[in-house]
């Protein structure tokens, strides 16, 4: 079983040979033809996961234990929200391709590709006819460049310091992979646009101009209600509505991908579904205190999302 994410591809390690284990980047020419650590033909690297370990979550079972069935469950809700709602998702394509063209995810990843194939190259003639010193050092400087860093290193990491860290999608302290680091890293600033540092601060310190947590879920649900039928801007020149609507389907989109990267953090995909969810139900509440305030008067303030309760005194200052 051959799976695909972006410029990542994943094998079945039942299709394998004996020897290779999860974790394992190797190559492949077809389904039925996988050579561990040697170059084929129109062959294509890929990672070798355990389709069983990461797939058998139960995903429609929204009372699961298994916290990362939970999370499944949560992909799926939003999902649906999604589809119920096709303007969300035209204006969430068009941000992500926004988004995607301003950061170096692709970039990143393709460097790392190049970086693979030096050193495959570099291993084959030091196996055959050895290498020189000046080789030794390069192939030396390209495996440091492969290897597991602490997500401390991450920009999107370090835009959290001096906050609370409870947006954190994964401890500074914790090595990632290359390849999960580059999306963990997109991840993270898509929770730290949702939830931008600086409001965060505010929001510690008491300050007045702060809207609750720093959230841009809060804020959907205070525009809402000032506005009645239609969000009303609390920031100038900005509302958030239409904010989290558009940063649902991107929060889907990498979660799902990184749910299949064998060596992302489980915890990075339960934080994830926590920041779906409560955009979610920030989206969905909005929509229906709109539709009830469109009899001509403001609907009361009922049905919370439970993250919301601790801050009805607040949200009801801006009926």
């Amino acid at each position: 079983m051959l799976l695909a994410s972006g410029e990542v591809k994943y094998v079945d390690v039942n299709d394998l040979p004996s020897g290779a284990k999860v974790g394992d980047r190797v190559v492949i020419s077809n389904i039925d033809e996988v050579v561990v650590g040697r170059k084929i033909t129109r062959s294509e690297d890929a990672i070798v996961i355990d389709p069983t370990a990461k797939y058998d979550f139960p995903t429609s079972k929204p009372n699961s234990p298994n916290p990362d069935a939970d999370s499944f469950h949560v992909l799926d809700e939003a999902e649906r929200l999604m589809r119920e709602n096709p303007n969300m998702s035209g204006q969430a394509v068009k941000f992500e391709e926004g988004l995607m063209s301003k950061g170096a995810s692709g970039r990143q990843y393709r460097r790392l590709k190049r970086v693979r194939e030096k050193i495959r190259k570099l291993e084959i003639k030091k196996r055959d006819i050895g290498l020189n010193n000046l080789e030794n050092q390069e192939l030396a400087k390209l495996r440091k460049e492969i290897e597991p860093k602490t997500a401390n290193h991450l920009d999107a990491v370090d835009e959290l310091k001096g906050t609370d860290g409870r947006t954190l999608l994964v401890e500074p302290h914790v090595k990632l992979n290359p390849e999960v680091a580059i999306d963990v890293n997109y991840a993270q600033n898509l929770l730290n646009d949702l939830n931008r540092p600086n409001a965060i601060k505010k929001a510690m310190a008491g300050a007045e101009d702060a809207i609750g947590d720093g959230s841009s879920a809060l804020a959907t649900i205070a525009e809402q209600i000032k506005g009645g039928v239609k969000p009303a801007e609390i920031i100038r020149g900005f509302k958030h509505g239409v904010k989290s609507e558009e940063y649902l389907t991107p929060l889907v989109n990498i979660s799902r991908k990184l749910e299949r990267m064998a060596n992302c953090p489980k915890s990075v995909i339960r934080r994830l579904a926590l920041e779906i969810k409560k955009t979610q139900e920030a989206v969905e509440w909005a929509q229906k205190y709109g539709a009830a305030s469109a009899s001509g008067r403001k609907a009361p303030i009922r049905d919370l999302p439970e993250w919301a309760v601790g801050y009805l005194d607040e949200l009801k200052k801006h009926l």
